[in-house]
């Protein structure tokens, strides 16, 4: 079976750019969520994000149009991102504390279990999370940290833009581009990946949040390093945008996006 990438390697020009566009608003379900399987190392769970509408993805190489349906994240220990990074990418070797992903379908499935049916089924954006200056574009979801610490719990969060939650627009033109694998079980395998190069910021007291979230009950342990480490490439081709600017398509990408989301913690 292939595993997931590493992008430790000499980058390479990418022919085509990702296009993407978030024009609806829509509703939104988030939560924290386990997976298990035979096939991973140690169960993991994430803050996911389930979005109702579906924005989509098209162009920039990609075979066909595709349509996101949650974004979610992965981290290391969240009070100590310097001592255990918990990114599932590398650039040159460098990890990050967080990793944010964008997860989309093919546009003519129904659902994740339709569309991995076929072995071009999925497209997952990444943003690379660092520890550096507050933003206060993630206010709104972390103060509901508290209330889904537990599983089976939920709490309903105001609007937000989608796009407030990633790097400005004028830094979205240099990214990555390799065919993959999911990171969590099944580790489905038709998965275009993008991974943009500059990362989203979180103040270290941000991404300290994170840790009140725990993977089952009061007396389970705290959610920590729910990331898959870094698996060889196998001979995969890693493709690299170097392009200094945004194309006018990736302004797309940052059309506001409306979220009313329930926060959640359930099992998976």
């Amino acid at each position: 079976m292939r595993e997931q990438g590493n992008l430790g390697m000499a980058r390479q020009d990418l022919a085509g750019r990702v296009t993407r566009g978030f024009r609806d608003k829509q509703r939104a379900s988030v939560g924290h969520w386990c997976y298990r399987s035979q096939k991973c190392e140690q169960p993991q769970c994430e803050v996911k994000v389930a979005l109702s509408a579906s924005p989509k993805v098209g162009g920039g190489g990609l075979r066909r149009k595709y349509k996101a349906v949650e974004f979610h994240l992965h981290w290391g220990v969240p009070g100590e991102p310097q001592n255990i990074p918990g990114s599932e990418h590398s650039i040159d070797g460098e990890k990050y504390p967080m990793e944010l992903h964008i997860v989309h379908i093919r546009e003519d499935a129904s659902d994740v279990t339709e569309a991995k049916r076929t072995p071009d089924g999925l497209a997952v954006l990444a943003f690379f999370v660092k520890a550096d200056e507050e933003n206060k574009n993630y206010a709104t979801l972390l103060s509901k940290l508290e209330n889904i610490k537990y599983k089976g719990q939920s709490v309903q969060v105001d609007a937000l833009p989608l796009s407030s939650l990633l790097p400005p627009e004028e830094d979205l033109g240099r990214y990555y581009r390799y065919e993959g694998s999911l990171t969590s079980p099944d580790c489905y395998e038709g998965v275009t990946w993008t991974v943009f190069e500059k990362p989203v910021e979180l103040s270290l007291p941000q991404l300290s949040q994170f840790a009140v979230l725990h993977f089952d009950g009061k007396n389970s342990t705290p959610m920590t390093e729910n990331f898959r480490p870094a698996q060889p490439l196998n001979g995969r081709k890693v493709l690299w945008s170097g392009a200094g600017v945004a194309l006018p398509t990736a302004k797309l990408l940052l059309l506001p996006l409306a979220l009313t989301c329930t926060l959640s913690s359930l099992s998976h």
